[in-house]
This record gives structure tokens, sequence and C-alpha cells, in this order.
């Protein structure tokens, strides 16, 4: 919490309940940094420790295509809770070269537009980076500029992904997961992370549908972009990255096997002694799933509701 800027001014009562606001975000603060140590230990066993859960091989593979995200998520968060600025891992900011030295234009373009499927290909942009030259007595720049193509049968694939959005946002439920990707950086000569979110209709719909947009960061408008005006029922994990479509009136259900492996966590360090009972609930909710892929709509609930119900009672 930032000071007034009339603080001399404040009466005894004033500057009391200014104390007592403070010292309040102070214990929220902790408490939160606390809670996020704990998950950052947490997840850095699941990542580097021994693991002793016995996972499914979906499973084992969504938990660690995620692991790496959330550890950066919390690293970033306790950052900002701490004061600390964020920094790039080993890295330096380069300051941009001075823009009155001399340019030289180096364009890096194919010998050929021509595709290996038969297609031309289509220039989408390019990527500039500046390269400080010397010569003696004489600073410049070497601008090298690498054009960006692509084939055309990609280009003209989009009409039918669009229709394929349409399609799928017109679905009342939906399953929303985000991968981290290495990009490269063409300038760098290094990757960075990136995203690759991904949107699908639930395995029982009639109509296969899964549709993956790529982003450079993990932030939660990306999730706000693609959906729009949606408001149906979203399958997701617990990322802070959804919440703000929660808030916009996206009901939020949550992802049994990320909810399965905090049980887990509990049981495993003696903190709770109900988690064992979750994960048996959870495995025979598993089982009844199990038994209920192959049956029509009408039969997979009455399934449910005799079997399932009684398990989340």
């Amino acid at each position: 919490m930032a000071l007034p800027t009339n603080l001399h001014e404040l009466d005894a009562n004033a500057l009391r309940q200014l104390l007592i606001a403070q010292d309040r975000e102070l214990t929220w603060r902790q408490s939160k940094i606390n809670q996020l140590t704990h998950e950052l230990a947490l997840h850095k066993r699941w990542r580097f420790g021994v693991k002793t859960e016995r996972l499914s091989a979906e499973q084992a593979q969504l938990f660690e295509e995620t692991v790496e995200a959330d550890l950066a998520a919390i690293t970033e968060e306790l950052e900002q809770l701490s004061g600390k600025p964020a920094s790039a891992k080993g890295q330096a900011k380069r300051k941009p070269l001075p823009p009155e030295l001399p340019r030289t234009e180096i364009h890096h373009e194919p010998d050929s537009t021509l595709c290996a499927c038969g297609c031309q290909m289509k220039r989408i942009g390019e990527d500039v980076a500046e390269k400080l030259d010397y010569t003696p007595g004489i600073f410049s720049v070497e601008r090298h500029i690498r054009g960006k193509w692509v084939c055309q049968m990609g280009v003209q694939l989009q009409p039918l992904v669009d229709a394929l959005k349409v399609e799928l946002l017109a679905f009342p439920v939906l399953h929303a997961d985000e991968t981290p990707v290495a990009m490269l950086d063409p300038g760098a000569g290094k990757t960075h992370r990136a995203y690759l979110w991904s949107y699908s209709i639930g395995a029982h719909d009639p109509v296969r549908a899964v549709i993956y947009d790529f982003a450079e960061s993990r932030a939660g408008k990306h999730a706000q972009d693609f959906l729009g005006d949606w408001r149906g029922t979203l399958v997701c994990d617990d990322y802070s990255g959804y919440k703000a479509l929660i808030a916009k009136g996206v009901t939020e259900a949550g992802c049994m096997a990320h909810a399965r492996r905090k049980f887990f966590e509990l049981q495993e360090h003696g903190q709770s002694q109900i988690a064992g009972e979750a994960l048996e609930r959870i495995a025979a909710l598993y089982g009844i799933e199990q038994d209920a892929r192959e049956l029509k709509a009408e039969a997979r609930q009455r399934l449910r509701e005799t079997r399932a119900r009684v398990l989340t009672q």
C-alpha cells in the first residue's frame, strides 16, 4: 500500500487507521507468499523429485506439459508480491542502437517461393534484427531483414478454421488448456516460451472438433479474445488466466485430474486425514466414466445418477 502524500497532515486517528490497513495488507501478502512458496515447492518436487504417484500415461503427460508453465507463473506472482522486479533468466536487455547511425539494409529471402507441395508461397511479414558494424572511424548498423513466407495452402485453410470455430462456439460446454512451446527468435538466435491454447468439444458430443490457437504468452486475454461473447461452461484447470472469463459469466467446471493431484499431495505429506478417501472416490468415479464411455446420453445419465451421485455427496 502506497503512503498518502499528505501523511504529515493526518491526525492520530487517521494514522492509526492507516497502520491497521497496512498491517492487514502485510499479513495478507505474507500469507499469500507462504501459500505460493508451498505450491512452488510441491511443483518442484513433482518436476525434479521421485514420482511415486501411480498415474495413467495420459495423466502423467498432462502434468509434465503444465508443470513448467505452473512453475513460471508461480515464480512470477511471488516476484510481484515481494516487490522484486521480474527479470529474464541470465539475460540483460539490450538497448536499441542509436537511430542517428547510418544503416544498411540486408534482405534475406528464399531462392524460390515455390512450396514443395507445388503451391506458391505468400509473404506474411518479416523479422528485423540490427547489428552494429565498425570500420576505422565509422560506426554503422546492419539491418538484417528476413522475410516470413507460408504456403498458400495453409492460408487457404483459414476459412475452414473460421467455420470450425463458429461450430465449436455453438456448444454449451467446452474444454480449454494451454501448453508451453519453444518459439524461435530469429534475431537473437534463441528460443523463448510461447503457448499453444487448445479448445475442444466434449468427448460425447456428436461433433469432434479441436482448435489450436498460438499465442506468444500465457496471458488470459488470449482465451478471452478467442471465446469472445461465448458464455457456456468451460472445463479447465485452476490457472488464474481463466478467472476473468469466469467473472464475465462463463461457468467454471474444474478438471478432475488437476483436483486429484492436490489430494494426492496432501495425503503424501500427511496433511489431511480425508485425502485418502477423496482419492478412492475419484478412482471410483473414473471407473464409472469408463463404463459409461460407450453408452448413449440417456443411459450415461442414468448410470451417473445411480452410481456416481452417491460418491459426490
